[in-house]
């Protein structure tokens, strides 16, 4: 547990071998997940619970709460990770701006994300995503389109938690295999 949480906290991976502790990850956004990865290398994953809020959506945290309570009993270590999200700028003629509004709504479920786990007593840490997608070789290819590349992804998480086939079975389920590798990444497996 300690080493383990005091690793994470300093930006490090959980060393291997260290006291079990269960290793969250959220892949921030409305259609994000969460994910759970044991250090027996038990993994689950859900998507993050919404609620409508008018015209949109907005992240269920009583949910969430009851998601990560149902991974990781009180008392239980864990260490929650999600990625450090910035805005991008717009219109840099490759595509991958995101609009003011999602880039508020990707900051107000972070904003929810941390007061959920200050509430639940889980110690978070953000990584930079291109730390955690490094590890496992997923930095998109000079002429590889968006997608090609996280369908890579998804299929580096089936390939390490095949039990996971039916929740990662489509390619939009790409958010649930990015919280698994984040999670596998925290563990320190990768």
């Amino acid at each position: 547990g300690a080493a383990a949480v005091q690793a994470a906290r300093t930006g490090q991976r959980v060393p291997p071998g260290s006291d079990a502790v269960i290793a969250l990850a959220i892949d921030i956004g409305l259609t994000g997940a969460l994910a759970a990865v044991d250090s027996y290398g038990t993994a689950r994953v859900v998507d993050l619970p919404t609620l409508p809020d008018g015209k949109t959506r907005r992240l269920d945290g009583r949910a969430l709460i009851v998601a990560i309570r149902a991974y990781v009993p009180p008392g239980e270590p864990a260490m929650l990770v999600f990625e450090d999200v910035r805005a991008r700028p717009q219109g840099n003629g490759g595509g991958h701006g995101n609009t003011m509004h999602s880039q508020a709504a990707m900051f107000g479920v972070r904003r929810a994300v941390e007061a959920v786990c200050d509430i639940a007593r889980v110690e978070m840490v953000t990584v930079q995503p291109v730390t955690w997608k490094r590890s496992f070789g997923l930095i998109r290819l000079k002429d590889e389109k968006p997608d090609a590349c996280k369908e890579r992804g998804r299929q580096v998480a089936l390939t390490l938690y095949p039990s996971l086939a039916a929740e990662m079975k489509r390619k939009m389920d790409h958010n649930r295999a990015d919280a698994v590798l984040m999670a596998h990444w925290l563990q320190g497996k990768s």
